[in-house]
């Protein structure tokens, strides 16, 4: 927005009475709390559940959360075919693709398969290098749930078991079993992975203006759980997820 160069400007109420102005809002740029310029990134794609991701080699949670990172893939934001088995209640997505290998722009397809059983959600990845030589990618499915409450110590990350602490916090992690939880409301977004996997975690926040100045507000958490991966020429790997959704 376009406010937001005005945020380098912005000062306190605090700041702005401990140098004794007597200014109204219409004088000073208020902000309810320092550093928020931080917060300003602007998203190139939509953030929803289930988004593929291959990442460049200097990718870091960082950068990924500032939406400053290599992208290779062009999955993202373009379109899946796809089809759906209303007795299995199942839908199959599929994308013929290409990856950034070095300098060559390789074709790989996604397939994926989800499930909707009686509480849990079942996904099944299947990866193929459709070039004629082996390569090796860092693949990333990215999922974003908001359990409103960023503070709160019931609504907090867990992986394997363990609590991670309150979604306003950022961090990496490993495990079989990563995702939100919601003790009070007692829902949860846990995925469970066929393997050990790296888990990236982050809180969403957009910065808005009002009359009490710039603030955060709190839209979900970014859960990216990602992998390297090496693919044979037209050998299939598979990658098996079960998203539980209840305590």
């Amino acid at each position: 927005e376009p406010y937001h160069d005005r945020l380098k400007e912005a000062v306190t109420e605090e700041e702005l009475r401990a140098a004794g102005k007597a200014k109204t809002i219409h004088d000073v740029v208020l902000t309810r709390e320092k550093g928020l310029e931080n917060l300003v990134a602007y998203d190139w794609y939509e953030r929803y559940a289930l988004i593929d991701h291959f990442f460049g080699d200097w990718n870091s949670l960082e950068s990924f959360s500032n939406c400053k990172y290599p992208e290779q893939g062009d999955f993202v934001n373009q379109p899946y075919l796809y089809s759906y088995d209303q007795e299995k209640l199942s839908i199959k997505l599929r994308r013929d693709g290409h990856v950034w290998i070095g300098s060559d722009w390789v074709p790989v397809s996604v397939d994926k398969e989800v499930y909707l059983e009686e509480e849990d959600i079942k996904v099944v990845y299947s990866i193929t290098n459709l070039w004629d030589k082996t390569i090796e990618v860092w693949f990333g499915v990215e999922n974003n749930v908001n359990l409103l409450a960023p503070d709160s110590p019931d609504r907090y990350y867990m992986v394997d078991g363990k609590n991670l602490g309150a979604l306003r916090n950022s961090g990496e992690v490993r495990g079989k079993s990563f995702g939100v939880v919601d003790d009070y409301r007692k829902v949860c977004f846990v995925i469970e992975a066929d393997r050990e996997i790296s888990h990236w975690y982050f809180p969403i926040y957009t910065v808005s203006y009002s009359e009490a100045g710039f603030e955060k507000v709190y839209q979900g958490s970014c859960l990216t759980s990602h992998l390297k991966l090496k693919l044979m020429p037209g050998e299939p790997v598979e990658i098996f997820l079960k998203i539980k959704t209840n305590i």
